[in-house]
């Protein structure tokens, strides 16, 4: 494994090689200082009016459109509510439809009956269309969940529309006896409070209705005083709609920002601690498991074959006259080595088998269910992968001292010991395999209790 190279180095000429130019500084120019004196660093800063003016459009369309995000989701809450709005408006219109019936008609109806008669007229019509809307927008919501984005918004528009409508029909109906026109207030504050509306969305809404509610009482209202108080009032109520339903969209938003900066600080700090966990259970430069850990590991595979009555094998391996390659070639060169050798054991044992650092050069491998004979035999196949390892600039061969012992399922040992007994039979056969002359593999007698 070649070690990357000092990108700093890197850069220097070789030998004979003349060394480059450096590059020009320019001075700054006038139009690299902002209005405040200091140099703009910011690449994203604009600099040009063009440029400004065009970001102070961005912003603008920005703040009347909204994000597309928060759009989105709007549109998903305003057809969720219209929907729970259609299931209580039906009943409650059909109750006005009741509730004013005129009785029958006088030969000379008089204000009184007309007004009835209208309202109820209005009242069956706008039930009828709110059960249509409403069996529509259950059609919507059940078979297109997620269906095209346009299609949610016009029909969000058309429910805008058709209830804002309704209020200017029956505020123009209600000029035959009363000046009143509270049904329009409602169905202003209403929609601005029930529903999330967009700031050109809501002006359009409330421009067009007070555009209606103005030539509404033009056809409705004779007397000309009260046609008057009533516009204006009317062009207040829609006045207030509209910055009512911009200032609940502004805290939409920041309340989505918010949400937005939770989730990124949560997903941030599940991240953090995900880290925290490797960092507190793998070795920080091979990425194997640390002492702790695999002991951890270990007493837990005891546990279950002495439960099943399993054998448990070790290896236990320590790499061969290490401190030589530190001292010739350097410590990051010998930290290489490392990683090296331990992505061998890795990619040479199974998927349950677990590999750890115990420090230094040495490292251990637990083998799950496996006879001493098959832990023997993998030890003599890792010793020869390690002695095959190329790490440049090692000019020598990569060798190591194997000890392998297992454990017998059937023993009833505590944990603790079991381990104990297992390691320094490992332990034994390591040491007596470097005595012996290094570079093989040294079998444990078969660990029983005394």
């Amino acid at each position: 494994m070649k070690p990357s190279p000092d990108p700093d180095l890197q850069r220097l000429p070789s030998a004979g090689q003349p060394w480059p130019e450096s590059p020009t500084v320019r001075e700054p120019a006038d139009s690299d200082w902002a209005r405040h004196g200091h140099l703009v660093t910011d690449p994203g800063e604009p600099t040009d009016p063009a440029e400004g003016t065009a970001s102070w459009r961005v912003a603008v369309w920005s703040w009347w459109t909204g994000p597309r995000a928060a759009v989105v989701r709007a549109v998903e809450d305003n057809l969720q509510r219209l929907a729970g709005t259609y299931a209580l408006l039906v009943p409650l219109t059909l109750a006005h439809v009741l509730l004013l019936q005129p009785g029958a008609a006088p030969a000379t109806p008089p204000p009184e009956w007309l007004w009835k008669q209208q309202l109820v007229s209005a009242h069956a019509a706008m039930a009828v269309l709110s059960a249509v809307l409403g069996i529509g927008l259950w059609l919507l919501l059940r078979y297109l969940p997620g269906g095209n984005l346009n299609v949610k918004r016009v029909f969000e528009l058309l429910a805008c529309a058709t209830g804002l409508g309704f209020a200017l029909l029956v505020v123009a109906i209600d000029q035959r006896v009363t000046p009143n026109i509270t049904p329009f207030l409602v169905a202003c504050l209403l929609a601005a409070t029930l529903l999330r509306l967009r700031p050109g969305m809501g002006l359009l809404l409330y421009g067009v209705a007070g555009a209606g509610f103005w030539w509404g009482m033009e056809l409705s209202q004779a007397n000309p005083q009260l046609r008057l108080s009533n516009q204006v009032n009317g062009l207040t109520v829609v006045s207030i709609g509209w910055l009512v339903s911009v200032s609940l969209w502004q805290q939409r938003l920041k309340v989505d920002r918010l949400l937005a900066e939770l989730r990124s600080s949560r997903d941030h700090l599940q991240q953090q601690q995900r880290r925290l966990r490797q960092l507190a259970v793998r070795d920080a430069l091979t990425r194997t498991w640390n002492r702790s850990e695999f002991r951890r590991l270990a007493e837990r595979e005891l546990a279950l074959g002495q439960r099943h009555l399993h054998d448990t094998s070790l290896i236990l391996l320590d790499l061969d006259r290490f401190k030589h390659i530190n001292d010739a070639w350097g410590h990051p060169v010998g930290d290489a080595v490392l990683v090296a050798a331990a992505n061998v054991l890795r990619e040479g044992v199974r998927g349950s088998d677990e590999v750890g650092r115990l420090g230094g050069e040495e490292f251990v491998v637990l083998l799950p269910q496996t006879s001493l004979d098959a832990a023997q035999a993998l030890a003599e196949r890792l010793r020869q992968q390690l002695e095959a390892l190329q790490c440049p600039p090692v000019d020598v061969a990569i060798t190591a001292s194997f000890g392998v012992a297992c454990l017998p399922g059937w023993p009833r040992l505590p944990l603790a010991d079991a381990f104990e007994r297992l390691y320094s039979a490992a332990d034994s056969a390591l040491y007596g395999a470097k005595r012996k002359g290094r570079n093989q593999v040294e079998v444990a007698a078969p660990v029983v209790p005394n």
